[in-house]
Formats: C-alpha cells, structure tokens, sequence
C-alpha cells in the first residue's frame, strides 16, 4: 500500500487519481476527513482513510503493508515539521521509501545531516511551489509525474528535480 499525506491537497488528489490511472489503488489517504469530498472520493478508488491526527501511529501500526510513503506538502510548509522527521524515521526503521517535497534543499539538508535515512528516498525541491502565483495545474500534474517517476525508478536516492524525473 502507498501512504499518500495531505491527500486533500492539489498535489495529492491529483497524485491519487494519476496513481488510480497506472492500476495503484492500494492507498491510503491522510488528511482530515472533513476536507474531502464525498464526489471526489466517489471518483477514486482507495483503501483506507486515516485523520492526519492519527497517521503517525497508523503508519507505525501498518509498517508491514506499507510500500511507500509520500508527502505532498512542502517540508518548508508543514504546520509540524517534526511530523515529516517522524515519517523519515518510520521510514528507515521499517525500510519504507519515503517521497517528499521541498523549496528549498536548506530544509532537506537539516534532515539528511541528523537523521538516519529510508533505504530510498526523494524529496523533490519544486520552488515554484512556495508561489501561489506559479502554481498552476500543469506545474502540479508534471509533480505528480515525477512522483510517480521515482515511485517507479527506485534508484539513486537523494534530492531531486522536476528536470531529474524526465517528465
């Protein structure tokens, strides 16, 4: 199963149905449950819901199934940037790939010096993303290609670009 964090946003709805679309349907989408609509869900074909309050200890309690976890909020976003560190660390201590986005390699760089890493890993910088102005629905379709790129291409772990992903 693939982990999809802030399913609820742009980026992650547009992931999950690029997901459905290549036969992944396996997923599990976290956000708070009153941000989903009943027509988009009708729309997709998932697994399981999980509050974004419970996704720590859900993504603990189901490290087996687990086969990816991908976040689709900027690290230099994040209300609680602990909550992608503790992803991080699940993810090495379970050997589950773990997908991030950031603006910034400064942010990425902080984890990767302190943290012991997943056996693979991608956190994606996409500047134009922290410019509401730039953010477009092309530039949100051709992340959740290259998301899909290196949820393919399992090699080479490490900070990546749009340009990397050969979208």
């Amino acid at each position: 199963m693939m982990v999809i964090m802030e399913a609820q946003s742009l980026l992650g709805k547009t992931l999950v149905k690029k997901l459905n679309h290549e036969n992944f349907n396996y997923l599990a989408l976290v956000s708070d449950d009153a941000s989903f609509t009943k027509e988009w869900l009708e729309e997709i074909q998932y697994w399981h819901q999980v509050p974004t309050s419970a996704s720590l200890n859900w993504v603990q309690e189901n490290a087996e199934e687990i086969e990816f976890i991908v976040d689709c909020r900027p690290l230099d976003t994040q209300p609680e940037p602990a909550r992608f560190v503790s992803l991080w660390n699940l993810g090495y201590q379970h050997h589950i790939p773990v997908i991030g986005i950031s603006h910034s390699e400064e942010k990425v760089q902080e984890i990767i010096s302190t943290e012991p890493a997943p056996f693979f890993w991608t956190i994606l910088l996409v500047d134009e993303l922290h410019d509401p102005t730039k953010v477009g629905k092309p530039l949100v379709t051709r992340v959740a290609e290259a998301i899909y790129h290196f949820i393919r291409h399992r090699q080479h772990p490490g900070i990546r670009t749009l340009e990397e992903a050969a979208v």
